[in-house]
């Protein structure tokens, strides 16, 4: 995870840990007078001991204001759709899910590539897919960053697949390249000029240069 779709090392971030559980970590971000948090979860596989999670994040939440995100992997779906094989899901099975996102007016992000994040990589007669892993903000992390994005990337070494998560804002100050306009070559010295300017050592790709 990055903001603003740069390395991490190119920002001076202050974190400091706000809770943790066996099946979460909440950390308070504090970047350019700017606060968020982040909740990266592990639920358990057993329905009961998850109902322990959602209690947990309502008492993470009492004292959050302002951009939150909870991600990772929940262990749990929020629609049929997002199973594809085995025994039909029921929806009933997620209401203690949707109902605690729901209660902290958290939304579901996007994503590319494949619907689901986790196999159970047995033959394609048992073969169960789900949608376990995912990335829910709510409206304010929403109005803080513009550009979220997340990605679903192939499985490699796990039954899960790996997430990106990169997110960003409209404010930030973007790369002006060069552009040429016809009427500086009839200026009186352009010539000296472009020479003095293209003698000079520039590392990087072609429209880096021409910046």
């Amino acid at each position: 995870m990055c903001p603003s779709h740069l390395p991490i090392w190119s920002y001076v971030l202050g974190c400091s840990i706000i809770d943790s559980s066996r099946q979460q970590l909440t950390i308070k971000v504090e970047h350019n007078n700017q606060i968020f948090h982040l909740t990266t979860v592990y639920a358990r596989t057993e329905a009961v001991k998850r109902s322990k999670l959602w209690r947990k994040l309502t008492t993470i939440n009492n004292p959050i204001s302002g951009p939150w995100c909870i991600l990772d992997d929940f262990n749990s779906i929020m629609a049929p759709g997002e199973k594809r094989g085995g025994v039909p899901h029921v929806l009933s099975e997620s209401m203690d899910f949707i109902s605690c996102m729901n209660k902290y007016g958290m939304k579901n992000l996007g994503f590319t590539e494949n619907s689901f994040t986790w196999c159970n990589r047995r033959r394609k007669r048992k073969r169960i897919s789900k949608r376990l892993d995912r990335v829910l903000i709510n409206d304010a992390w929403a109005d803080v960053f513009h550009l979220s994005k997340v990605d679903h990337h192939a499985k490699t070494g796990s039954d899960h697949s790996l997430l990106t998560f990169e997110f960003g804002n409209t404010m930030q100050e973007a790369t002006k390249y060069f552009r040429f306009l016809n009427f500086w070559k009839e200026h009186s010295g352009y010539f000296d000029l472009m020479q003095d300017i293209w003698s000079m050592k520039v590392h990087g790709n072609a429209q880096w240069i021409l910046q």
